[in-house]
C-alpha cells in the first residue's frame, strides 16, 4: 500500500508469503530484492514469525547455492531459539538443522537433529510436524532403514490427509 508495510506479524506473514511465492517462480533475484527489503520489519515480528522467516531464507539460499547465506540464516535462528524458548522456535531450528545434517556426512549431527525433531514434533500443531516427519524419512531411507522410512512416510501421509494437504502437494 503506497510503499509501506504492515508492522509486526503481519510484515512478517506478508514477506513470507511474497518470498515463497517468488520461490516458486524460481525468480532469486526477486526473492534476494525482497529478502533485503523485508529482513529488517521482521526482526519486529514475533518470535514464531521470525523463525518462519528465517527457515523460508535458510532453505531458498540452500536451494541456490548460498551455503554461507544459509547458514548466516540458521545462526539467526539459533539466536531467536537462544532468546524465545517457545516450541515452535525449538522445532523451526531443529528442522533447519536436520536439513543442514542431511547435507554433510556427520552422523552424529544427523542423529542429534533426528533426536531433537523426533522430541518436539509432539508439541506442534500436526500441519508444522510434516516438514520434520519428510527430513527424517529422507535420513532413515540414506541409510538404508526402509521399513522405518516407509512407516515416517505413512505417517507424513496420514497427517498430510488430516490437515487436507491437497493430494498432488502429498
Amino acid at each position: 500500500q503506497q510503499g509501506r508495510w504492515p508492522a509486526g506479524d503481519e510484515h512478517a506473514l506478508l514477506a513470507k508469503v511474497l518470498h515463497e511465492y517468488h520461490g516458486m517462480e524460481y525468480d532469486q533475484e526477486a526473492c534476494e530484492r525482497l529478502a533485503a527489503l523485508a529482513t529488517p520489519g521482521v526482526r519486529a515480528a514475533s518470535a514464531p514469525w521470525q523463525a518462519r522467516w528465517w527457515i523460508q531464507l535458510e532453505d531458498c539460499l540452500g536451494f541456490w547455492g548460498h551455503p554461507d547465506a544459509a547458514a548466516q540464516a540458521r545462526d539467526e535462528l539459533a539466536r531467536l531459539a537462544q532468546a524465545e524458548p517457545a516450541p515452535v522456535v525449538a522445532w523451526t531450528l531443529a528442522v533447519a538443522e536436520l536439513r543442514h545434517a542431511l547435507r554433510s556426512s556427520d552422523a552424529a549431527a544427523q542423529d542429534r537433529a533426528y533426536a531433537q525433531v523426533d522430541r518436539l514434533r509432539t508439541l506442534q500443531r500436526p500441519g508444522r510436524a510434516l516438514q520434520g516427519l519428510r527430513w527424517q524419512a529422507t535420513l532413515l531411507l540414506q541409510r538404508g532403514r526402509f521399513q522405518a522410512a516407509l512407516d515416517k512416510a505413512d505417517l507424513l501421509l496420514g497427517l498430510s490427509a488430516d490437515v487436507e494437504v491437497p493430494e498432488r502437494d502429498r
